[in-house]
């Protein structure tokens, strides 16, 4: 097995891994391979890598009976079995693909920052709104002249008005005033829920919040970023995301409500590695 890796990415241990592979495969023997070696730019083009760590296999995996029981968590690329990680439930290391940036794009801090930070969320999802309150707050105030702070939606299947939410936030965001209006749905997401005309309960938010109720409200009859949320969320799950909040630093990512010394350690991290590029 080939592990391609990088040695300065913290969240890209693989112990564990190697520990349950070696358990399923005894006479494992396995190559570690650098990403910014040739041979681990080459895998990485020749295999259409997006994250890292990576476990490339020999087609002699075929003859284990672990492949026999476990072929579905491998991905065929040429003569070699990747193993997929998202199948297995690992959240990977880092991302050789981020997420997109665009003219539509949510941006706050210092939009001309070399590291940007992309924060998915779901205005259904409890822990996001902690997470916005509290981590995401301080990271602007700390961070908000180094870097740019994009803000993307990942409405989750399970949350059945999440889409329309997202939708409200954007129309929100139109007139500036996307963080109070985002810091009210989060506080009301209970409220919200059970609420039957959700519509116009955004509605009375927006007015609440000081926004032009008329130009608001034709927003969001009017559907008008209701395709810019399936975008975002298309994004998201084409990079493996599944849950929220989700937080890229750079091409770092983590999952979850993290402790804000965990992101601020990952911040300080990027930031000196933007530097000494």
């Amino acid at each position: 097995m080939i592990l391609l890796t990088d040695p300065d990415c913290g969240s890209c241990d693989t112990d564990e891994a190697l520990v349950w592979l070696r358990r399923v495969l005894p006479t494992l023997s396995v190559s570690v391979v650098f990403e910014d070696s040739d041979e681990g730019r080459n895998l990485i083009g020749q295999h259409a890598l997006r994250s890292l760590p990576a476990f490339l296999f020999s087609d002699t995996l075929t003859k284990t009976d672990f492949f026999a029981q476990a072929g579905s968590l491998f991905r065929v690329s040429g003569k070699q079995y990747l193993l997929d990680m998202e199948e297995l439930g690992l959240p990977p290391g880092k991302y050789l693909e981020t997420p997109s940036i665009t003219d539509r794009s949510i941006i706050f801090g210092n939009r001309n920052a070399s590291l940007a930070v992309v924060i998915y969320s779901d205005f259904q999802c409890d822990f996001c709104g902690g997470f916005q309150k509290n981590q995401v707050k301080k990271l602007l105030n700390e961070y908000g002249d180094r870097a740019a702070f994009v803000f993307k939606a990942l409405p989750l299947d399970t949350h059945p008005k999440a889409p329309l939410l997202a939708q409200a936030s954007l129309c929100a965001h139109e007139q500036g005033k996307y963080l109070d209006y985002a810091n009210a749905l989060f506080s009301k997401q209970h409220e919200l829920e059970h609420r039957p005309n959700t519509r116009q309960e955004l509605k009375n938010i927006s007015w609440m919040a000081k926004l032009d109720w008329k130009s608001f409200s034709d927003c969001l009859d009017q559907d008008r970023f209701a395709k810019q949320v399936e975008d975002e969320a298309s994004e998201a799950r084409s990079l493996g995301l599944s849950a929220t909040p989700a937080i890229f630093i750079g091409n770092r990512f983590i999952s979850g409500a993290a402790e804000y010394d965990t992101l601020r350690q990952m911040m300080d991290d990027a930031l000196v590695g933007v530097h000494q590029r």
